[in-house]
């Protein structure tokens, strides 16, 4: 996996200044592309709404579906903030009810392990290696047929379910320092890793 910077991604942030369940706050991370199921924003934010009428969504990222994605969702309270810096992704991170990860095709997503160090839990297409990343297999979602409803459903089953500071400890052994010396134990130099 890649490493998580703790200096950015802070371990030390409480979820107290996030919205409440009813009031939740969910956040999309990534380009606005179909591999990361961007396209199915929409219909997701909706199946949401129907179920938590308060909810508010953010989207960071930028991509060929802007446009289409701000059309579909014109209104709905959805907010767009294109690209922005590491430090307020890491900021919007900590005061999201849950990252959204609905993506057709992943890795090993870093993103997954940032949310974790701010206390976010992340709810995600189970494609690739997310299984791997994730905490909690409840927080998965198969792909295929009637995904948005499916993935939907699993969100507002799991938002305020999950305690911060297991997902913070979780994270502290993604740092780049704690995989760079778990790699050098793995290679027979453990005693560079001390």
């Amino acid at each position: 996996p890649n490493g998580i910077d703790p200096r950015i991604f802070g371990m030390d942030i409480t979820r107290q200044n996030r919205p409440s369940p009813e009031q939740s706050a969910f956040l999309f991370v990534g380009n606005l592309l179909p591999v990361k199921g961007a396209d199915r924003l929409p219909n997701i934010f909706k199946e949401i709404l129907r179920a938590i009428p308060d909810a508010k969504f953010v989207v960071i990222g930028d991509g060929p579906l802007r446009r289409e994605l701000e059309r579909a969702t014109q209104d709905l309270p959805v907010k767009y903030h294109g690209r922005v810096g590491i430090e307020s992704v890491a900021h919007c991170m900590s005061m999201a009810s849950i990252l959204m990860l609905p993506s057709r095709s992943e890795g090993w997503p870093t993103v997954i392990n940032e949310a974790y160090a701010v206390g976010t839990p992340v709810v995600a297409a189970d494609v690739g290696g997310v299984s791997e990343a994730i905490h909690d297999k409840r927080f998965l979602v198969k792909d295929g047929d009637d995904f948005d409803r499916r993935y939907a459903r699993r969100v507002v089953e799991v938002v305020g379910s999950s305690n911060a500071y297991q997902l913070a400890r979780r994270a502290r052994s993604f740092t780049w320092e704690s995989l760079v010396k778990r790699e050098l134990r793995a290679l027979g130099l453990g005693s560079f890793a001390e």
